[in-house]
């Protein structure tokens, strides 16, 4: 367990969101200041979840207590949510993305890449699981039919999965995936629907690849029994067409 009065001081390092000169005041305000504070402790749970000081379990409980304080109003404030929708636009399938601008004063690179999703009504986040990474999403706008799954195996042609959430989530709302804990996930938009996603990548510096991804087809997933299911992997191209 994090210690909560520990990562409310876990860094004392001051982020500022957005690289326009214009925006530099605002961080005089309380709740870009509280938003610059934020990521900040996101940005140190991140590296001490990469060097082996803290487990994926205790990334996600930081991640939690971090945002669960943030008014979802001044985190859209911080990362100029109007100027990302528009840079981002609305994908066809699946979804769009604008890369967030976070910058360190002391130019110190973030341990994590932060990016903007944006998903159309129906449209969705295709079910997919992950490999030396993990990430959290928080919703900014709009809502989402969430399911997560844990991953039990990765096989050639398919991912042996087990159910673990099935919920509708709104702006304010973190979700966050583990390795293998509710490692898979899939998002669909009952509207409109906006996030802001934190990705860690190359959990583990010494595998081939800093990170993978594995689009499945849950919907075809056959049962092995003890609420595990051996759900096929899919092409991206066939993952958008029939879950995009």
């Amino acid at each position: 367990m994090i210690d909560r009065r520990n990562l409310l001081t876990a860094t004392g390092a001051t982020f500022l969101a957005g690289l326009a000169a214009h925006q530099a005041w605002a961080f005089g305000t309380p709740a870009l200041q509280a938003f610059s504070t934020a990521i900040g402790q996101v940005d140190h749970f991140s590296r001490q979840a990469l060097n082996g000081g803290i487990s994926i379990a205790n990334w996600r409980e930081g991640l939690d207590h971090v945002f669960s304080n943030l008014d979802p109003d001044d985190v859209r404030n911080a990362i100029e949510f109007d100027r990302l929708l528009n840079s981002a636009g609305i994908a066809e399938r699946g979804v769009a993305t604008a890369p967030v601008r976070l910058q360190l004063e002391n130019g110190e690179r973030l341990a994590f890449f932060p990016k903007f999703f944006t998903v159309g009504r129906g449209r969705a986040i295709i079910p997919h699981g992950h490999s030396n990474m993990i990430s959290a999403h928080l919703t900014l706008q709009g809502r989402f039919h969430l399911r997560q799954y844990d991953r039990i195996a990765i096989e050639d042609d398919a991912l042996l999965i087990r159910p673990t959430i099935d919920e509708v989530v709104t702006a304010g709302n973190l979700a966050s995936i583990g390795d293998p804990d509710d490692n898979i996930h899939w998002f669909i938009a009952e509207e409109h629907a906006c996030t802001l996603d934190i990705i860690l990548t190359n959990l583990d510096a010494s595998t081939s690849s800093a990170f993978d991804i594995f689009n499945i087809d849950p919907m075809e997933a056959a049962a092995l029994g003890q609420d595990i299911w051996r759900a096929p992997r899919l092409s991206v191209a066939d993952g958008l067409a029939k879950y995009g």
